[in-house]
C-alpha cells in the first residue's frame, strides 16, 4: 500500500497542513480542460440605427457622424464578436444564456449555427472573401453538450479545445414581430365560405391600421396572417368566372389531408359554355406551400362547390414559426465566388414576395454600410464614396415602393371583395401594371441580383431564377426548403471588378477577449518521450500532483485562522507499492451529459519511472523508483455500454513451476531468477481440452518455447475464454483503463510473501 502526501496551504495565513492519505489505487486524470473556448460572432438585425446610410432618415444620418464610435453591446453595431467559456458539459442553452447576458438580445430572438470554416495546415481559419465555400450547421437547443461543438487540433497530437476556439455564428432574428390583437384571437376566430365578406372585412383592417406604415420593415413586422385569411374569405369564388390566380386556398389532397396552397393556374377550354353547366371544364391548378412543383395537383369549379377547396386556414393550420432560410453571397461575374458568411433570414409565410423582397432588401444593406476604419482608402476616396451612396439611396427607395405598393394591393384586394369594383380607387390589376413598372427602373440599380436556385436532390439543372417581386404570390408558397436564396453583387464598375459588398466590421467585446482558459498541455520533449498520437503517462501524473484552488464546495477549515477557506491543495507521492495501479478517469458526467475521454494513453512497457511525482523528503530510496507494466484492462465501448478485455505478461517459471518475483528485463534474453542457465518452460494451456496432443498444447508449448527463446517479452491478452498471445507494440492501446505496475526491486517482505514454497 502506499502514501499520498496531501498538503493544503490557506491563501490567508499561508499555514500549510499535511495529510497521508494511504492508496491501493491512483485515480488519475485526463488533463483535458475543464472548459472550452468558443468565438461568438453576434450580427444583429438590420434597422435604422446600425444601418443609418441605407435606412436611417436624414437626421439619424447626421447624428450617426457625429457620435462617438459605439462598443458592444450596442444596437448601432452590426456585428459583435465575444470569447466564451463554457464547461465541456454544458448545454447549448447554457451558451445560448450566456450570449443573451453579453449581447442583451432576447433569447428567443437568438439562433445559434457552427461556422464550418476550411481551415489551412496550421489549423487557422480561412479569411472571409477567399474561394471557400462556409456553411452553417444548426446547433440544436436541447441537445450537447458543448463539447461535441468543440474544434480539435489536427496536427495529429492532443490539443486542448480552448487553443483553437470554435467559431460560432449568432444571428438575432430578422423579424421583429408587431403584436396586434387579431393574432392574440387567430385560434378562436373561425373563416369559412359562410362567413360575410363584411365582418372578414372589419376583421381584417385591425391589422391594416399598421401593416405598410412608416416603422414597417424598418423596426416592426407585421405578420399579415389574418389578412391572408380575410382575404381569401371575401374574395372567394361564387361563380366560376371569380376564379384567380393567386388565390390562397386550403385543398385536400387524394389522401385526404389538407395543406395550405395557392392556385398558379386557371385553363378555360370555352369561356362561352361556362353558364351551361357547374364549371367541370376549367381546370384549376394549386401549388402548395413547401411542396415542389411536381406535387401540383389539378382541380375543377366543381371542388369549390363539394368543399375540396376551401378558404385559406379552414381546415389546415399555419405553422407556428416563420420561414427560415440561410441566403447566400456571391460574385457577379466569371469567377462566381463566394462572398462571406451566409447569413440567416426570416420571412412570415403569408408576405407577397413583394413585402418579403423589402425585408431581404433591408437585410442586404449591412453589406453596404461602412466606416472610417473598416474601409480602404480606395472607397473613402469621394467619387467610391458618391457611388455608394447612390446605390444606397437606390435600396432605400425600392424597399419604400415595395412597402407602399404591397399596403396598396392589398387594400385594393379587400376593398374589391366588400364594394366591387369602385373607378375612384385603383385596382389591383392596375397596382401590379404600376409595380412592373417601377421594378424596371429600380431592380437594374441595385448592386445585387436576388436570384433562386432549386437545390433539390436529383435535380441536375440548377438553373438560377431571377427573384419576381410579385404582389399575388405569397413568399411561403413561392419558397420551399430545398430552394436557396442568393445575392449576386455586382462590380464597382467597368474598369473595377471588385465586387460592390462590403464584410460588416467585426467589432470585439475587449471585457471578453481574455478568458480564463485552462493551461495548456504541456508536451515538453520529456512527457512526450512516448507519445505517438497521444500524451505520455507522465502527463495525467503532472495533472494529478499539480497544485489546484479548492472550489467553494470544497472549502477547508484552517486549523490556524479557524475560518472556512478556499485553499492551494497539491498531492504528491510520499510511499509507493510494489504494485503500482494506475486507474485513468476516462468517464466524465454532469447532471446531464456523460462522455468517455477516448485519448490514447502512452505508457512505458518498462522503465517508468516515479521519482518525479514523489515528494522530495520521501522515503524511497532511489532503486525503488523504476517500475515494469504487468498488465492492462482495456475497455471498449462507451457510457452505455462495453466488453473489457485484459493483457497479462508472462513471466519466466522456475524448475518446479513457480513464477519468479524478481524479474529483471535488459532486453538481452528472459532468465531465471537465480540461474544464468535458459530455462525451457512447460507451457501454458490455453485450451480446455485433455488431449495431451492437442492444438491448444502445441500452441502452448509453441508460446512457451518463444518466451524463453525471444528477447521480447510474451503478453497474453484475456477476451473472455480466449486466450491468445499479442505482440508488444499493440499492448498499448487507446483503450486502456486500468495498469498493473510492478516494482523492479520488491519490498524482501513482499518476496517471501509472492514466492510459493514447496
Amino acid at each position: 500500500m502506499g502514501q499520498v502526501l496531501n498538503r493544503v496551504t490557506c491563501p490567508i495565513c499561508n499555514y500549510t497542513s499535511h495529510n497521508f492519505d494511504p492508496f491501493n489505487m491512483l485515480s488519475i486524470p485526463f488533463p483535458t480542460v475543464s472548459e472550452v473556448v468558443f468565438k461568438c460572432k453576434v450580427l444583429r438585425r438590420a434597422t435604422p440605427n446600425n444601418c443609418p446610410r441605407t435606412l436611417g432618415s436624414k437626421s439619424n444620418k447626421q447624428t450617426q457622424r457625429q457620435s462617438k464610435a459605439p462598443c458592444p453591446p450596442s444596437e448601432q453595431l452590426i456585428m459583435e464578436e465575444y470569447l466564451i467559456t463554457m464547461s465541456r458539459l454544458a448545454d447549448i442553452s447554457d451558451l445560448k444564456g450566456k450570449i443573451h447576458q453579453l449581447c442583451s438580445i432576447p433569447l428567443h430572438r437568438l439562433r445559434l449555427f457552427v461556422l464550418n470554416e476550411p481551415s489551412d495546415e496550421n489549423n487557422r481559419e480561412t479569411p472571409p472573401g477567399s474561394n471557400c465555400v462556409t456553411t452553417l450547421c444548426a446547433m440544436p437547443e436541447k441537445e450537447g453538450p458543448c463539447l461535441q461543438f468543440a474544434r480539435q487540433g489536427l496536427n495529429g497530437g492532443f490539443l486542448s479545445p480552448s487553443e483553437i476556439p470554435t467559431t460560432i455564428m449568432v444571428f438575432e432574428t430578422t423579424l421583429n414581430n408587431r403584436k396586434t390583437i387579431s393574432q392574440e384571437k387567430f385560434h378562436t376566430t373561425h373563416f369559412d365560405a359562410s362567413t360575410s365578406t363584411q365582418d372578414a372585412y372589419e376583421y381584417a383592417q385591425r391589422d391594416l391600421k399598421h401593416y405598410g406604415d412608416a416603422t414597417e420593415c424598418l423596426f416592426f413586422d407585421t405578420d399579415p396572417i389574418q389578412i391572408a385569411r380575410a382575404t381569401s374569405c371575401i374574395l372567394w369564388p361564387k361563380s366560376p368566372e371569380q376564379i384567380f390566380v393567386g388565390l390562397r386556398v386550403d385543398a385536400i389532397d387524394q389522401r385526404g389531408h389538407w395543406f395550405p396552397g395557392t392556385v398558379v393556374e386557371v385553363k378555360m377550354e370555352d369561356k362561352t359554355i361556362l353558364k351551361s353547366n357547374d364549371g367541370d371544364d376549367i381546370q384549376i391548378k394549386v401549388h402548395f406551400d413547401n411542396f415542389s412543383t411536381k406535387w401540383d395537383l389539378t382541380y375543377s369549379f366543381s371542388d369549390f362547390l363539394k368543399g375540396n377547396l376551401c378558404p385559406l386556414y379552414s381546415h389546415s393550420r399555419p405553422k407556428d414559426y416563420p420561414i427560415e432560410f440561410q441566403l447566400f453571397n456571391y460574385a457577379d461575374d466569371s469567377s462566381n465566388a463566394p462572398l462571406g458568411y451566409p447569413f440567416l433570414l426570416q420571412f412570415y409565410g403569408e408576405w407577397s414576395e413583394a413585402r418579403a423582397g423589402a425585408h431581404i432588401l433591408s437585410q442586404a444593406s449591412r453589406y453596404m454600410e461602412f466606416s472610417s476604419k473598416g474601409i480602404s482608402a480606395a472607397v473613402r476616396d469621394a467619387e467610391m464614396n458618391r457611388i455608394y451612396r447612390e446605390y444606397q439611396s437606390t435600396i432605400s427607395s425600392t424597399i419604400d415602393s415595395l412597402i407602399t405598393l404591397d399596403r396598396e394591393f392589398v387594400t385594393a384586394a379587400l376593398s374589391k371583395g366588400v364594394n366591387g369594383t369602385d373607378c375612384n380607387k385603383p385596382d389591383t390589376a392596375d397596382i401590379m401594371k404600376e409595380s412592373r413598372k417601377k421594378l424596371r427602373s429600380c431592380l437594374p440599380k441595385l448592386p445585387f441580383k436576388l436570384t433562386i436556385v432549386n437545390a433539390e436532390p436529383g435535380n441536375d439543372n440548377m438553373e438560377e431564377l431571377d427573384f419576381e417581386y410579385r404582389l399575388d404570390r405569397s413568399i411561403g408558397n413561392v419558397i420551399n426548403p430545398q430552394m436557396q436564396v442568393i445575392l449576386k453583387w455586382r462590380p464597382l464598375g467597368n474598369s473595377d471588378p471588385k465586387p460592390l459588398y462590403i464584410e460588416p466590421r467585426i467589432v470585439p467585446f475587449e471585457s471578453s477577449m481574455k478568458p480564463s482558459r485552462p493551461k495548456a498541455v504541456d508536451l515538453s520533449e520529456e512527457n512526450n518521450k512516448f507519445a505517438h498520437g497521444g500524451m505520455s503517462l507522465g502527463v495525467c501524473l503532472d495533472e494529478f500532483c499539480k497544485e489546484q484552488k479548492l472550489e467553494q464546495a470544497d472549502s477547508w477549515k484552517c486549523p490556524k485562522c479557524k475560518d472556512v477557506r478556499e485553499g492551494n491543495q497539491c498531492m504528491t507521492l510520499w510511499r509507493l507499492p510494489d504494485l503500482l495501479t494506475f486507474h485513468l478517469k476516462r468517464f466524465n458526467c454532469s447532471a446531464r451529459w456523460r462522455e468517455k475521454i477516448t485519448t490514447k494513453i502512452n505508457f512505458p512497457l518498462t522503465g517508468l519511472d516515479m521519482k518525479k511525482w514523489c515528494d522530495k523528503n520521501s522515503p524511497c530510496s532511489s532503486d525503488n523508483y523504476v517500475y515494469d507494466l504487468i498488465g492492462v484492462v482495456n475497455h471498449y465501448g462507451g457510457m452505455t455500454g462495453g466488453h473489457y478485455v485484459a493483457t497479462c505478461k508472462v513471466t519466466a517459471c522456475s524448475t518446479e513451476g513457480s513464477e519468479e518475483v524478481e524479474h529483471y528485463f535488459n532486453g538481452a534474453g528472459v532468465h531465471a531468477f537465480g540461474t544464468k542457465e535458459r530455462v525451457q518452460g512447460a507451457g501454458w494451456k490455453l485450451g480446455r481440452g485433455k488431449d495431451k496432443d492437442s492444438i491448444h498444447t502445441r500452441a502452448a508449448l509453441a508460446a512457451a518455447k518463444s518466451v524463453t527463446e525471444s528477447s521480447e517479452p510474451l503478453w497474453l491478452q484475456f477476451d473472455d475464454d480466449s486466450v491468445e498471445p499479442i505482440p508488444p507494440c499493440v499492448v498499448n492501446d487507446e483503450s486502456a483503463y486500468v495498469l498493473f505496475y510492478r516494482r523492479r526491486q520488491l519490498s524482501p517482505s513482499n518476496v517471501a510473501r509472492y514466492s510459493t514454497l514447496d
